[in-house]
């Protein structure tokens, strides 16, 4: 019910009236404009379409008149679609304007720059789905591929799959190729010529910064692709990623406050040859906190660790959460890592290492650890004082066996099946060493569960966000990755809607 406030004076049943409509019309009016400042920024920004060759007048007004690459003066709050092409080496230094963001987003054939895809101008005219919007947009050169040097922005490949990756990523059985559908990861950064260093780099410190359906493609060679993602970026969100090949190390210190989300890793040194860089997932110093890593795949990742908190910097890393992630060999073993000796991973899946450093208040959560090979340590490796804790994880045929720190562990509900180990000390742990493979088919890269079987169905309960797995449907009994789902239960709700306001 909304009260009206009438004017001072005579009152007829006419004035009456024609008071009450302007209160009625004011009240429309106030609340439309709040609605409208609700909504997302973009609804409002100018949109702009960018070739790499520009075609008419070049201002970026349409797809008739795109820019040639890159403008040199980008307008923060505003969208720039890109068609496909190769865009050559880029640095974002724009400057910033309180918290606008600069979003570059990939132009698709659902979404090229209408005022339905929430542009205030549109940009439509000239379009062509076969020649703009059937390919990726690629960046690549010498160097570092693209340097962030500002903040408050927005890399966005405009995919749909709703898995981890991009593409289709890890699905296409060659660890150098291109995902089987590449338009999904709508920009690629390609460091397959061997000519660049670094993939992705930020200056210290641009924050702020979101990167969402992109490629990155290393050579797998050691000498030339040593960071894929490098510098302290602290407050960035990485998700729907597809990173493979790498020659060393995927994500460099990465900072504080970031997000690494549904997103696939397939191998690092993959070109056979250690060099002087210690291979893994990722590498941050001691002093960055608080961060998620969760819903991604790590495949055949050999060097250290998975994930490394180590030196040369020192101090306490602490509050990092990795939940719903798998961590998994091919069967067979990939060349790669059958040929690494000891380096598959040498210091656990996380380590926590060198002097000077060490972890607290790291919690790991109902994830799939799977066939870490004898010469690899599938648990976690603290040389210093550290707290964690260990709960409804599930490790599978790990033949080395399962190492974790002996003390400032909290570690329970935790299922150690088929990796000739006894169970570490630990409250309702399961150790089942003749167990069934409780995947569905984990050598094909699926890890849902095939039963709900004793030796995983003990999970304790968690709260929300631990309470939902890798696809979305709800947790009750078991631990990894997934909950069992009876394809016999019924239709079950809808998982990952997003309503969008146009």
């Amino acid at each position: 019910m909304i009260a009206r406030v009438f004017r001072a004076g005579t009152y007829t049943a006419k004035n009456l009236l024609a008071q009450y409509k302007d209160s009625v019309c004011k009240t429309k009016i106030l609340y439309l404009a709040a609605v409208l400042a609700l909504l997302p920024s973009s609804v409002h920004a100018a949109c702009h379409a960018v070739t790499p060759s520009g075609s008419g007048s070049k201002s970026g007004a349409d797809w008739n008149n795109a820019y040639a690459g890159i403008p040199g003066t980008l307008t923060r709050g505003d969208t720039y679609y890109f068609a496909d092409g190769s865009y050559g080496s880029y640095t974002f230094s724009q400057a910033a304007s309180g918290t606008s963001v600069i979003h570059f987003k990939k132009a698709q054939s659902y979404d090229f720059g209408r005022s339905s895809d929430g542009c205030s101008n549109d940009i439509s005219t000239g379009w062509n789905t076969s020649t703009m919007g059937s390919g990726q947009a690629k960046f690549s050169g010498n160097g570092t591929i693209f340097l962030v040097n500002a903040t408050f922005f927005d890399m966005n490949g405009n995919g749909t799959s709703t898995g981890p990756g991009c593409g289709g990523g890890g699905s296409s059985g060659n660890v150098s190729a291109l995902p089987p559908t590449p338009t999904d990861c709508g920009f690629i950064l390609d460091n397959t010529g061997d000519t660049a260093t670094t993939a992705l780099a930020f200056v210290p410190d641009p924050a702020n910064s979101t990167f969402e359906y992109v490629e990155v493609r290393e050579a797998g060679d050691n000498a030339n692709d040593q960071f894929d993602i490098k510098g302290y970026g602290s407050n960035t969100t990485y998700t729907h990623l597809y990173m493979h090949n790498s020659g060393c190390v995927f994500m460099q210190s990465l900072g504080s406050n970031t997000t690494v989300n549904l997103s696939y890793f397939w191998g690092t040194e993959t070109n056979g040859s250690n060099g002087s860089c210690h291979g893994q997932a990722e590498f941050a110093e001691g002093g960055q906190n608080n961060n998620v890593r969760s819903n991604n795949v790590y495949r055949d990742v050999i060097g250290t660790a998975i994930w490394t908190v180590a030196g040369p910097g020192s101090g306490t890393a602490s509050n990092w959460v990795f939940y719903n992630n798998v961590i998994w060999y091919s069967s067979p073993l990939a060349s790669w890592v059958s040929g690494a000796g000891s380096a598959a991973p040498s210091d656990g899946i996380v380590a926590c290492i060198n002097s000077g450093v060490s972890c607290s208040g790291f919690q790991l959560y109902q994830n799939s650890i799977v066939n870490v090979p004898s010469f690899g340590v599938p648990g976690i490796n603290s040389e210093n004082a550290g707290t964690y804790t260990v709960e409804n994880n599930l490790w599978y045929q790990d033949s080395f066996g399962i190492n974790l720190p002996s003390s400032g562990m909290t570690q329970d509900h935790n299922s150690f099946l088929n990796s000739t180990t006894s169970c570490p000390s630990g409250t309702a742990n399961v150790c089942n060493n003749s167990s069934a493979n409780p995947f569905t088919n984990w050598q094909g890269g699926n890890f849902t569960l095939a039963s709900d079987g004793a030796s995983w169905n003990n999970r304790i309960s968690l709260g929300s966000p631990y309470n939902i797995d890798l696809v979305g449907d709800a947790f009750t009994t078991d631990r990894g990755t997934y909950q069992y789902v009876s394809e016999s239960g019924g239709p079950q709700p809808p998982t990952n809607l997003l309503a969008t306001v146009q």
